[in-house]
């Protein structure tokens, strides 16, 4: 088994966002001072994301979920316009890593307005690896 479940958005660091709680580090490939995940073991994966905007009715939110370089899907979510409601960016994606892939939370915006709580975390974890 492999993979790993973070919570508590912490900052934004070298574009990468970064958690500063971790739920679960199986194979420890999720590495907290970057907030990267590296493939150590070939094979497919699903890696999910839900994050919490707080009332912001002046921004929209926004993160992809990035393999390498490359953006594989983005979680956004539109402001709110009531004081008392909050919207979750959520995404999910089924993806092939080979080893040394790195998956990350890249190219967010408005990381001021994430609840900085349990309610946003970033997950994935080996579906089924290589033969």
């Amino acid at each position: 088994m492999v993979g790993f479940s973070v919570n508590t958005p912490n900052n934004v660091s070298g574009g990468v966002m970064t958690f500063s709680t971790t739920v679960t580090n199986v194979g420890n490939g999720y590495d907290m001072d970057t907030g990267i995940f590296t493939c150590t073991t070939p094979g497919y994966y699903f890696i999910t994301v839900s994050l919490l905007k707080e009332w912001d009715h002046h921004s929209w939110a926004r993160c992809s979920i990035r393999k390498n370089s490359g953006d594989l899907v983005e979680a956004f979510t539109r402001p709110s316009f009531t004081h008392d409601s909050r919207t979750a960016a959520v995404a999910s994606v089924l993806v092939h890593l080979a080893v040394g892939d790195q998956v990350k939370l890249a190219g967010c915006s408005a990381i001021n307005t994430f609840n900085r709580s349990i309610t946003s975390t970033f997950s994935g974890f080996l579906v089924a690896p290589d033969a």
